[in-house]
Order: C-alpha cells, then sequence, then structure tokens
C-alpha cells in the first residue's frame, strides 16, 4: 500500500500545472477530530479535473480557524514539491472560514454553486413549510 501510495503521488506530481485551484471540504467525526479534503482543480479540455490530493486531520484538532487550514494545505502540497504559491483560487462550501483561507492565501474565492442553490431553495420552501 504504501508503494502505490508513492506511485500515486509521484504520477500525479508529473500532471500538476504550475498554478491550479484548490478544492477544499471539511467534515467532523462527531468527536474531536476535523478533517479536511484538498482537491487540485486543474484546467482539462473545457472544463476542470479535481485530482484528491490529500485527506487531513488538522494538526491543532482544538482550532479550526484559517491559519489551522492553510497548514494543512501547506503540509498536503509539500508532498508533491509545491508550495503555497502555486494556489490560484479556492473553492469550497460557504462557511465564513473559507473566504478567511483565501484571504489568507491572498486568492479568490469562488463560492460553491450548489450549496447557493441549496440555500436559496431552503428559503424559497420555507413559506410552504407547513405543508
Amino acid at each position: 500500500m504504501l508503494r502505490i501510495h508513492e506511485v500515486m503521488i509521484q504520477e500525479i506530481t508529473k500532471i500538476l500545472p504550475d498554478k491550479f485551484g484548490i478544492v477544499m471540504d471539511g467534515w467532523s467525526d462527531g468527536a474531536s477530530n476535523h478533517m479536511v479534503a484538498f482537491f487540485a482543480s486543474i484546467p482539462h479540455g473545457t472544463g476542470y479535473e479535481s485530482i484528491l490530493l490529500g485527506v487531513n486531520v488538522l494538526n491543532d484538532i482544538t482550532n479550526q480557524n484559517a491559519e489551522n487550514h492553510v497548514e494543512s494545505l501547506r503540509i498536503v502540497l509539500q508532498k508533491y514539491g509545491k508550495d503555497l504559491s502555486v494556489v490560484n483560487f479556492i473553492t469550497a462550501d460557504n462557511t465564513s472560514l473559507n473566504p478567511a483561507i483565501a484571504r489568507l492565501l491572498r486568492v479568490p474565492f469562488v463560492g460553491c454553486a450548489s450549496h447557493k442553490l441549496n440555500l436559496a431553495v431552503k428559503k424559497f420552501l420555507k413559506q410552504h413549510e407547513p405543508i
């Protein structure tokens, strides 16, 4: 398994461009661990392709702030011989944490269109809640 992991890192490193976007998705296990998945978003054909770079438990599990997330991203990128300067944009759900991460990295934040649609539909359906 470790050898497969090494080969995957080598292969992904070969296809990563000099600059790319990061798609993030975080969740908690219901206890004290907060995990974050980091995907590289790279141009492919007429759209973008997402490649899983890593899933990390935050270094400081008592602190889920933007700095802790950026440090976790730095550790993941380091596996591929990259640093934070390769990040072109961040996209994630629209919690206040994610725009703060983008501000720290000085890159644009692209909110999640699916999340925005979900919020809009919930607002629209609120009037029909009794039904």
